[in-house]
């Protein structure tokens, strides 16, 4: 995604792209906004916008340091990530679909990606503040203990050894997500747990709706307002179920078996059903035009 957008961003001479910008900064007042940015090894350039949309993701210098909102609050949970040959599972994990597995305080998701030749791992574990961010942190999943053995998570804790990737959790909720036309996008607003699989759709939903109001509202101040009022009950709605999932996950024995009842209960069709809303929803839709009346 990040280089079907950065090809199509190269195609307009009026978008430049620069790297390694190091620190900036955005000050907004009554003729646009003032940006100034710092590169690596380079000048410092200085721009005068119409807006400033911080698309800088969770630890958001806009939000932090320019809006002066809150920093990301740990979740004291960690997502391991690896990427194994799909052969690497044979057996133990199904090689053509999403597999969900669950454990007593934890849970991973295994993908295949067939065009790869790879088999996608991400497993979510509890891990205290202290070692998450400590000088050292863990370089392999430490699991809670299972009275029963999976031959799954085996598997898989066989298999990736030694190959993980590591991110610690956290989520943001803030109170302004713009001052006058100075604005925040995707997990620099609303960083959610991701347990529903969402945070990404949710920054691509804000762009379709933000890049309209930035073209027909006549300040960038107003476009912000109306953005703000068009996302924030559906980004928090999306939010409170990923960290519902996230609680239904984690169970422990016996709550696990009325959680798996549900599920079997449910049916192939009920985990879309349910989620309908969230699914089906258009940011673009096409605008009705009725039907000529015929003369009778």
């Amino acid at each position: 995604l990040a280089e079907v957008l950065f090809r199509a961003c190269r195609r307009f001479a009026n978008i430049d792209i620069v790297f390694g910008v190091n620190a900036f900064d955005a000050v907004s007042h009554a003729r646009g906004i003032s940006v100034t940015a710092d590169q690596e090894g380079g000048p410092s350039r200085s721009a005068r916008a119409f807006a400033f949309v911080g698309a800088d993701g969770v630890n958001s210098p806009t939000r932090i340091r320019i809006l002066g909102e809150a920093p990301a609050d740990y979740q004291n949970r960690v997502a391991w990530r690896t990427l194994l040959d799909l052969g690497a599972l044979d057996g133990a994990i199904a090689l053509d679909r999403t597999s969900l597995l669950f454990g007593p305080g934890y849970h991973a998701v295994c993908y295949p990606l067939p065009y790869r030749g790879k088999l996608n791992v991400a497993l979510f574990a509890p891990e205290k503040r202290d070692r998450a961010f400590g000088s050292s942190p863990p370089k392999q999943p430490t699991l809670p203990h299972a009275a029963l053995r999976s031959p799954a998570f085996d598997a898989i804790m066989e298999a990736a050894q030694g190959q993980w990737g590591y991110w610690p959790l956290a989520t943001v909720s803030a109170d302004r997500w713009h001052e006058g036309g100075i604005g925040l996008v995707g997990d620099a607003a609303h960083a959610m747990v991701p347990f529903q699989a969402q945070g990404a759709a949710m920054g691509i939903e804000d762009a379709a709706i933000l890049a309209p109001l930035l073209m027909t509202e006549p300040t960038a101040e107003s476009a912000f307002a109306r953005f703000v009022s068009l996302r924030r009950a559906r980004v928090n709605q999306v939010a409170r179920i990923s960290a519902s999932n996230g609680f239904a996950f984690h169970l422990e024995w016996p709550f696990t078996a009325a959680r798996d009842a549900v599920l079997k209960l449910q049916g192939e069709q009920g985990h879309l059903k349910r989620l309908a809303w969230l699914y089906g929803w258009d940011a673009a839709p096409e605008v009705q035009i009725p039907s000529p009346a015929r003369a009778p």
